[in-house]
């Protein structure tokens, strides 16, 4: 082996490899119903998008994609030629409307608080028992707080000033009712 071989053996050897160019990034909302929209940013800006499947989801040139059929889908974004950034996806849940609709009008219509706004009384009715009812202001406050066993529930609302307030039934569930 002559020296001319030798350095270029140790040439090869100690040069270190060239890294990876970093993948884009995308941001925004990723579940979404059939009929729905999203706006999804990719980072460096001025690249290109493309749906893997788009009988599941469309997305246009400024990223916003819209919900065809239910499914999951791959949103992939190219970064603008030039830029030192590889290609990536985001992965984008097509939900049925209906279902969710369904869902929240359930969790909705679970616990009612009314008349809102309220005078003198307010009540809270619910299809479970409620256990106990906090009234606070918007900075937090303990209002008003009872212990009850019942699914209907009449809160004496009349000496509150009047103002925006959040009512906290069971210690999970938060509603809001004006007083005036």
């Amino acid at each position: 082996m002559n020296l001319g071989s030798l350095l270029f053996v140790f040439l090869f050897i100690a040069l270190p490899d060239h890294a990876q160019p970093p993948s884009g990034s995308i941001s925004g909302r990723t579940i979404i119903t059939v009929g729905d929209t999203s706006i999804l940013r990719g980072s460096p800006s001025g690249g290109t998008w493309s749906s893997a499947n788009y009988q599941i989801a469309t997305v246009d040139a400024s990223g916003i994609v819209t919900g065809v059929s239910t499914g999951t889908v791959n949103i992939w974004y190219y970064p603008p030629p030039g830029s030192y950034y590889n290609s990536t996806y985001a992965i984008v849940t097509i939900k049925d409307p209906t279902f969710v609709r369904s869902i929240e009008q359930n969790i909705d219509n679970a616990i009612e608080i009314y008349p809102n706004p309220a005078n003198a009384s307010l009540t809270v009715s619910s299809n479970d028992k409620i256990s106990r009812i906090i009234v606070t202001n918007l900075i937090g406050q303990t209002i008003y707080c009872s212990y009850d066993h019942n699914e209907k529930v009449q809160v004496d609302v009349s000496g509150l000033a009047t103002g925006i307030y959040l009512v906290r039934i069971n210690g999970t569930e938060v509603r809001k009712f004006v007083k005036q």
